[in-house]
């Protein structure tokens, strides 16, 4: 055997690891008992700041998305914490057995806070 099969036969272990999301808005993946995920820029796309984003060369620009993703990441804490989900991640990022899609409920939720405001 030379050189580089050794290494891809040593690398191929790798791939056999359990994976864990690169995505999570809420929680911790190791310790899932009752998972959900969105699917963040559908829920983006109804908060009420999408419409107020200037343009990227825009001065504001950055301030505007700030204010709408802190809309979307406290409508996703607070889905997460009245409805009993100990984590929150982005749609198959990778995906997590019996993780329920709570993408309705977070941008309910959303408008909610945001009619407050």
């Amino acid at each position: 055997m030379n050189i580089a099969g050794g290494i891809a036969i040593g690398l191929s272990g790798l791939y056999s690891m359990p994976s864990y999301a690169d995505t999570v808005y809420y929680g911790e993946v190791k310790t899932k008992t009752a998972p959900a995920y969105i699917v963040f820029d559908k829920v983006a796309q109804k908060s009420k700041y999408t419409a107020q984003i200037p343009a990227p060369n825009n001065p504001k620009y950055n301030e505007k998305i700030a204010e709408r993703n802190l809309s979307v990441y406290t409508a996703i804490r607070e889905t997460a914490v009245n409805s009993g989900y100990d984590v929150v991640v982005e749609k198959d990022d990778p995906p997590i057995t019996n993780a329920k899609d709570i993408n309705e409920q977070v941008i309910k939720k959303m408008q909610e806070n945001e009619k407050e405001k």
